[in-house]
């Protein structure tokens, strides 16, 4: 924007005339980024700013698609992205001047075009879960995570007493120990207990895993030989702790011949 100023010196019947011209500097939107979720980014733009809501007016590397919310005389703009699958990612965010339509409020001018922004991260770790034998859990971490061992940092649906957990340290396993789940066929639900618990990722901002949540913990615990009885002279039931399927013709199951002549007698 230019701006133009005149100013008048008399002098006897002179009259001198000085014509000054100078540039203003039209204000500049610029922004940082802020990554609070897996597809969530939060610009926070230095001034205030409008704008609407079309598709990729922003980029995101690693994402295949972005949307933003129409700023109205605000400070922030959110971006919606699909594609981002890393918990501690901090991708670079541009500006797409050549779909978007984002000015300042004040000068309408336009944010620059492209541009390097690296969002910060602020989201949590994740976990899945994996129940490996009766009364263990290993939990793997969408990224490295550190913190102790403290007891009932973790719930496990039916679990009798505090689940007590490894105390990991820049890795992405934990193992849980739990007490009293009973059934080879389960799989219950994992959560994290936030007021007890103090697993944090290895970001500078040491973000913690979400309070609460359900993950299923997948049945890896092998089924357990529970007894055996003679149904007559040629056939003996096995029963299982779980429902168990043969998938071949030719079983072999060893037992004792004193144990056969013992069922046979029954």
């Amino acid at each position: 924007m230019v701006k133009k100023f005149e100013s008048g010196l008399i002098f006897g019947s002179l009259i001198l005339v000085l014509c000054c011209s100078f540039m203003v500097s039209a204000g500049i939107p610029t922004f940082t980024a802020n990554r609070t979720a897996l597809n969530t980014i939060v610009l926070t733009f230095n001034e205030v700013v409008n704008g609407t809501a079309i598709d990729d007016s922003f980029t995101v590397v690693g994402a295949t698609s972005v949307t933003n919310t129409a700023p109205e005389g605000e400070l922030t703009v959110t971006l919606t992205t699909v594609g981002l699958i890393a918990t501690d990612g901090t991708p670079n965010v541009g500006y797409n001047a050549t779909a978007g339509d984002i000015i300042s409020n004040s000068t309408s001018a336009e944010i620059a075009n492209g541009g390097t922004i690296a969002a910060a991260d602020s989201v949590a770790p994740t976990f899945t879960a994996k129940r490996t034998a009766l009364n263990t859990i290993v939990l793997t971490f969408s990224e490295t995570v550190s913190g102790s061992a403290i007891s009932g940092s973790f719930i496990v649906v039916g679990q009798t007493a505090a689940t007590t957990n490894t105390a990991p340290s820049v890795g992405t396993a934990v193992t849980l120990t739990t007490t009293g789940l009973t059934a080879t066929d389960g799989t219950p639900a994992v959560g994290y207990n936030a007021t007890a618990g103090d697993i944090v990722d290895d970001s500078a901002a040491t973000n913690e895993v979400a309070n609460g949540g359900a993950i299923s913990a997948t049945d890896e615990v092998k089924p357990i030989f529970v007894s055996a009885a003679a149904t007559s002279d040629t056939n003996i039931r096995i029963t299982f702790s779980e429902n168990v399927t043969v998938t071949t013709a030719a079983v072999a199951i060893l037992i004792p011949v004193r144990a056969i002549s013992q069922l046979r007698l029954r």
